[in-house]
């Protein structure tokens, strides 16, 4: 390990004390004993080269691996908390103990995927009194050098051109809710309802590859993968900075068959799943102003409680 520089000491600041987190790790015996370790470790100052430290980095590296699989060991949502907010713990310490022993743009790009896998799989709401904090300082930091390497502008994507369906219903462009309710709701009319979304930002701004990259170019998010032999979409997580270095998504690991993503956003549906149950996009903040869901949806499905995101 090197000398600390400032930014890495300002987030080891940030870290939780042991005392911040006893309580949390009452029950869990082996997560005390080695966060603990860590914690004791890092709040001392003890940040140079050591048989100490490279035992305890090797310990939080165990932790976390076995906690990733006892979160993957049955169904998502039953998974105890007290699971999903050690695993988040555990990867902050990683991270820290990552960046300890280097700070190089390799080093940091895989620290920005482990950071999202705490996010994304552990569960950092109420973790301790600074968590929130360290999330933000940690993606400012990672961030800085991944997305300042690109130096080579990205193409704006042209606007896909409407296909026109032929279809037995009726079609209604843009409807107001009113005529929604009247023409379809209450009369159970199927219809076809055409430019329902043209007022969401993302229809332009996720377009420019330049806008994506900035505001989540090193970030990992679930996408709709739609396959085109008509399979189950499949949720993954990818990562947006694979546009920097290919013109085209790679195959899904979920099957043999090219997959294409045929829209950045999933449906509105499965954005309402993503955001109640996490893991979703909430880490991915600037996406939330790009999003609102249809007004004919809100009216029907009585979603007012999250009207935009």
């Amino acid at each position: 390990m090197f000398a600390a520089a400032a930014p890495l000491l300002e987030l080891i600041k940030l870290l939780p004390r042991f005392a911040d987190i006893e309580a949390l790790l009452e029950h869990e015996i082996e997560a005390r004993y080695i966060l603990k370790r860590a914690a004791d470790h890092l709040e001392l100052g003890k940040l140079e080269g050591s048989s100490s430290s490279e035992e305890i980095s090797y310990l939080i590296g165990a932790l976390v691996d076995k906690h990733w699989e006892r979160i993957h060991s049955g169904h998502f949502s039953s998974v105890p908390l007290v699971i999903r907010k050690v695993y988040a713990l555990g990867c902050y310490f990683k991270i820290i103990f990552m960046l300890l022993e280097s700070t190089s743009h390799e080093q940091r790009e895989k620290c920005g995927a482990i950071l999202d896998e705490a996010q994304l799989l552990g569960c950092t709401d109420k973790l301790y009194a600074k968590s929130k904090d360290l999330q933000a300082a940690l993606m400012s930091y990672l961030d800085e050098d991944v997305i300042g390497n690109n130096s080579k502008p990205l193409p704006i994507l042209a606007p896909l051109e409407r296909i026109s369906s032929r279809c037995d219903i009726p079609q209604l462009n843009a409807p107001s809710i009113l005529e929604f309710r009247n023409s379809c709701y209450q009369a159970e009319q199927p219809t076809l309802l055409l430019n329902t979304i043209n007022h969401w930002p993302a229809i332009s701004k996720w377009r420019d590859l330049n806008y994506l990259l900035k505001v989540a170019g090193n970030r990992t998010v679930p996408i709709e993968i739609d396959n085109l032999a008509g399979k189950q979409a499949a949720m993954i997580t990818r990562k947006w900075s694979i546009w920097r270095n290919t013109n085209s998504l790679p195959r899904s690991q979920h099957s043999s068959r090219t997959s294409v993503c045929r829209t950045i956003a999933p449906s509105p549906a499965t954005l309402q799943a993503m955001w109640t149950s996490k893991p979703g996009w909430d880490h991915v903040t600037p996406y939330h102003p790009c999003i609102t869901i249809p007004n004919t949806i809100c009216s029907v499905k009585c979603l007012a409680a999250r009207s935009s995101f």
